[in-house]
């Protein structure tokens, strides 16, 4: 339900986003959008189609879908989190501000979630800090687990 819910959620957005780059100014942009929008609108229909059989089948199924959609809900905010690159790719006509895909993907997002029997849940309060480099004490862990390897076998090639 994590896995399918989060699909939604990116794959959404990322639909939205192909959508605007595909009239970018830069026509290498724009041509690679128009091929990214096709794949991306099976990709967000796919996860839409399960978000419905998820919410609509087992109670089982019910409350994993619920309980990704409490835990994931949070994080949606960081998909439209604008910033001084997202202002001047609009400014140049390169591409969209993130925060201005927020407003279609919340009606893109509704529609799904009226077709499951879900409610889009309230506003949360988000503070990201990603973008700019600053991450919570989670990051270190994921780095270490990432740089694993690297470490143990320096120089390794794969």
């Amino acid at each position: 339900a994590f896995t399918v819910l989060r699909n939604l959620f990116v794959a959404t957005w990322a639909k939205l986003l192909w959508d605007r780059l595909h009239t970018s100014s830069d026509a290498e942009v724009a041509a690679i959008a128009g091929k990214a929008l096709k794949e991306v609108r099976y990709h967000q229909q796919h996860a839409a189609d399960w978000v419905v059989r998820l919410a609509d089948g087992t109670d089982e199924s019910r409350q994993r879908i619920d309980a990704a959609l409490a835990a994931l809900w949070i994080y949606t905010a960081e998909l439209f989190e604008s910033d001084a690159v997202d202002a001047q790719a609009q400014a140049s006509g390169l591409g969209p501000r993130w925060a201005d895909l927020r407003k279609p993907w919340l009606a893109e997002i509704g529609a799904v979630f009226g077709e499951a029997g879900l409610a889009v849940p309230n506003e949360c309060a988000f503070r990201s800090t990603g973008t700019r480099g600053v991450h919570s004490e989670h990051m270190g862990f994921i780095l270490s687990d990432m740089q694993h390897l690297q470490r143990s076998y320096p120089g390794g090639v794969w």
